[in-house]
């Protein structure tokens, strides 16, 4: 898949809620370049072509709407394709290390009378700048709903939508998107057309950072007023189960807690193991916050990001 590409990914009824509702803040599962799904003939064809009839399912054919969200594939995002099967002998044959439940194929293609669709998998990321919420209607037809403005400014929906949505706060991670540093102190971020936005929560901030209208304090800095920009990486194993940390709170009982989604694609394993389905090929736990001192944890830099050692040319 080529850098930038658009891709598009099925939202549940819940998670499209909770973005309205809540400005739910993140995106993974099985994705599809935007470009394949043109022409679509309605809610059926948007369904089989994301493979959505898999058992379970929240999608049925007689919904009046489904949402998607349209976003650029960065390779920051890690997607991957899905290679596997719906067993663990036919993901062997595949080359790959999904196994999961039909109608996935594991060929690394939807299963469809069309032209041949690629599927993806993007593991568990803040919305890249500019993603676009849109809403299928029965004919096919789709509208715009929403943008993603980044760590500054959120979800901002279309005008008639957006007086009507309820108070909400903000639910940011340090592990899921960008982070910039400066003078010694590391920001959520993400770098925009024309320089970098910076965000921070508390009372106790920088000087330079000014309060929004959502809680936070944000600042828009041009790029040569950060050291670098970077995305953290951090990985743990829990029960002989590979996981990404997405992100660390408080829990009533457990005391801190470490949120994670899980690298390992066998969804047998993973629901004998009871873990959480958010989403097609998206299991979540809650682990040991103690995990962390053992953790891997790598920071990603792209070539071009503020901060990167340029090659000689």
């Amino acid at each position: 898949m080529s850098e930038r590409a658009v891709v598009q990914k099925a939202l549940t009824p819940a998670m499209s809620d909770a973005i309205f509702r809540s400005s739910y803040e993140r995106i993974a599962g099985y994705v599809i370049p935007a470009d394949d799904v043109s022409g679509v003939a309605g809610i059926p064809d948007l369904l089989s072509v994301h493979g959505l009839r898999f058992p379970g399912s929240p999608f049925h054919d007689e919904l009046s709407q489904v949402d998607v969200l349209r976003f650029p594939s960065g390779s920051n995002l890690n997607a991957q394709r899905a290679l596997g099967g719906t067993s663990a002998e036919e993901a062997e044959r595949n080359g790959g290390t999904f196994v999961e439940h039909p109608p996935f194929t594991g060929t690394g293609f939807a299963g469809l009378d069309r032209p041949a669709v690629p599927v993806y998998w993007v593991p568990t990321h803040r919305p890249p700048v500019g993603t676009e919420l849109w809403r299928y209607e029965v004919s096919g037809s789709s509208r715009f709903l929403a943008r993603y403005g980044g760590v500054a400014d959120g979800w901002t929906f279309r005008q008639d939508l957006e007086a009507r949505r309820p108070a909400h706060g903000r639910d940011l991670s340090r592990f899921t998107g960008g982070l910039a540093r400066m003078a010694g102190e590391v920001f959520l971020a993400d770098l925009v057309e024309d320089g970098v936005d910076v965000v921070a929560s508390g009372s106790d901030v920088a000087p330079f950072l000014s309060p929004s209208d959502n809680g936070l304090h944000v600042a828009h800095l041009a790029l040569d007023a950060i050291e670098e920009y970077f995305e953290l990486d951090v990985r743990v194993n829990f029960n002989g189960i590979d996981f990404r940390v997405t992100g660390q709170r408080r829990d009533t009982r457990s005391g801190a807690v470490l949120e994670a989604t899980s690298l390992t694609h066998n969804v047998q394993i993973l629901e004998a193991l009871g873990l959480t389905k958010v989403d097609a090929g998206v299991y979540e736990a809650d682990l040991p916050h103690e995990l962390l001192d053992t953790a891997h944890t790598e920071q990603v830099q792209l070539p071009g990001w503020p901060g990167t050692i340029r090659q000689p040319s």
